[in-house]
């Protein structure tokens, strides 16, 4: 599948580079240089997996998931059609409090980095972490409901949101600056079989390391919710 031109409908007006006090040099690029997005699709492997692929690149990713194996991580993400490849990192659910571990990495051989997903403080629904898009600082990111803002009120499932589908932005405390930069779409609109496909689209030159986190936090929510039905 073809990477996707962003559009008005997708993206909401955002910060502009002068607003910066620090210089960015060329190589770096903020969400809001990216005029792409990476479409993923996802559909259901094995008795609990998610297989994870791209059309565009033909890049192709394993979310093994043993939430019951004391042995293994929660939700572990591999590279490759199955859990035989390799761990590009992992997330720990076993306290499904709404805080976990994210680590980049491989965790058998390690280094790992250790990162955060932790849910909005005053929302249910809402999910939090920091990390680098394209080699820019470190901002805060948050998965909430699609058609959520920012300012809505209720933040107990009270908004007029799609609970089925998320999308992924920039945590910039004011809605006319937040920025779209994934969003996960249950039922993949570019599909017409008959098998449950969902689509993960993120917007690109983000780099493959934020694209692991973008992965295994949206992992971690699926499984999370999964769980709680």
């Amino acid at each position: 599948m073809p990477t996707m031109e962003a559009s008005p409908q997708t993206t909401v007006t955002t910060l502009t580079s002068s607003s910066q006090s620090l210089e960015l040099k060329k190589s770096i690029t903020r969400p809001e240089d990216s005029n792409y997005f990476k479409s993923y699709r996802i559909t259901k492997a094995g008795l609990g997996d998610f297989q994870i692929s791209s059309s565009s690149d033909d890049s192709e990713y394993r979310g093994e998931i043993s939430l019951y194996n004391p042995k293994k991580r929660d939700v572990i993400l591999h590279r490759g059609p199955d859990a035989k490849g390799e761990i590009l990192g992992d997330a720990d659910l076993k306290t499904f409090s709404g805080h976990y571990t994210v680590e980049i990495g491989d965790y058998v051989h390690g280094p790992v980095i250790l990162e955060r997903l932790d849910r909005v403080k005053g929302w249910s629904s809402r999910h939090q972490f920091a990390f680098s898009f394209g080699g820019a600082e470190r901002e805060t990111f948050i998965w909430r409901h699609k058609g959520e803002k920012f300012h809505d009120n209720g933040g107990h499932g009270t908004t007029n949101g799609n609970w089925d589908d998320m999308e992924l932005v920039t945590d910039r405390n004011d809605d006319e600056e937040e920025l779209l930069v994934a969003q996960y779409l249950k039922k993949d609109p570019s599909y017409r079989g008959w098998k449950g496909r969902s689509c993960l689209q993120v917007r690109s030159e983000g780099g493959e390391e934020f694209e692991k986190m973008v992965m295994l936090s949206l992992m971690a929510l699926l499984v999370t919710k999964r769980r709680e039905q």
